[in-house]
């Protein structure tokens, strides 16, 4: 063979082997596309495949939910997997329906109204008591399962559900035996006015106590209240009853009357200049919360003497019952130092 004939025949297989390499590239260029999509494509997948940010007030109220305690009192009977069976099977043929009792006040027709409420029987008692508990055990185990950083709204408003039905049956418990703290108060009150005071501080003990109570022990729950109502009561008495020897002594009390004596005769007045002095010296050991309620409880450093419990209360901003305590403590304070300092003029003084 000449050697034109074989370089046209080298010629042509290269040009045969360079076309085969091209198809072979275009061929696996195409198959790359159809397995590796696109950059842009491929991130707006990553971008769907990742959780969505959740709402910051929706992780606020998980954040709460999760930190709040949810206390109840526990049952056997809660953990196995036919609880809600066996609750059903408890369920009484008819249960009191709860009056609305939200945003009304405690007047006299409100009392008479939910005192006519029908008392429970032992089986109604028993289940309101099991079912509110086991709401509360209910929505106990779910907070368990609730993340904070991912909250969900479903599982959520399950745990909010259940302790609305919860609080819902407390209340319903409460009212039926409203008419055992109306009782206790009419047995241990001396006037209309105290009748009225000794209910009010009877609720607290009383919805606690619905708290409290174990159903399943199988006593009756009137017995358990009673106890609790009674002694807070009594507290509330003896707290009346000091209030009031202190508000007898509190006319002999020399700071009481600093500012309502008048004296002509000029002993009288140095006498009175010495007690405002010895007075104004002792109010100064206190401090500035307490001077402030002392001296216008006495009337002292020219405020207006008499003033009441909740006429401080209102300025002061504090509760009725924590500026009385304010007025004992500083009043004990202030006799302790006037007994250092001069314990004859305290004898003269009485």
């Amino acid at each position: 063979m000449s050697h034109k004939c074989r370089f046209a025949e080298t010629g042509h297989l290269c040009k045969v082997t360079n076309n085969m390499a091209r198809d072979a590239l275009s061929q696996l260029s195409n198959a790359s596309r159809e397995k590796c999509p696109p950059v842009s494509q491929r991130l707006r997948s990553v971008a769907r495949a990742l959780p969505a940010r959740p709402d910051p007030q929706l992780l606020e109220m998980a954040q709460e939910i999760r930190a709040t305690p949810i206390p109840f009192v526990d049952d056997a009977r809660f953990h196995g997997r036919g609880a809600e069976k066996w609750l059903k099977s408890l369920e009484p043929e008819w249960l009191p329906a709860s009056s609305e009792s939200r945003g009304r006040t405690l007047g006299v027709a409100f009392m008479t109204e939910l005192v006519q409420a029908p008392l429970l029987t032992p089986p109604q008692e028993q289940y309101l008591f099991l079912r509110m508990n086991f709401l509360k055990y209910q929505a106990a185990q779910w907070q368990q399962k609730l993340k904070p950083t991912a909250p969900n709204a479903s599982l959520m408003e399950r745990i909010r559900t259940a302790l609305a039905a919860a609080m819902e049956i407390r209340n319903q418990i409460c009212q039926a035996n409203l008419r055992l703290v109306v009782a206790v108060a009419r047995n241990l009150s001396n006037s209309l006015d105290q009748l009225s005071e000794l209910t009010s501080e009877g609720l607290l003990p009383l919805m606690r106590a619905v708290e409290l109570f174990n159903a399943g022990l199988g006593n009756r729950f009137s017995t358990y209240a009673t106890w609790a109502v009674r002694n807070q009561m009594l507290r509330v008495i003896k707290r009346q009853r000091v209030q009031q020897e202190y508000s007898n002594r509190e006319e002999e009390a020399p700071w009481a009357n600093v500012a309502e004596t008048r004296r002509s005769t000029s002993e009288d007045v140095q006498i009175q200049a010495a007690r405002q002095a010895f007075t104004t010296s002792l109010v100064a050991e206190l401090t500035e919360r307490e001077r402030m309620i002392v001296t216008a409880r006495f009337g002292l450093d020219g405020e207006p003497g008499g003033q009441s419990l909740s006429e401080i209360s209102v300025r002061q901003g504090l509760s009725k019952e924590r500026v009385r305590q304010i007025v004992q403590q500083a009043v004990g304070k202030l006799r302790t130092i006037a007994e250092k300092m001069a314990p004859d003029l305290c004898d003269a003084w009485g």
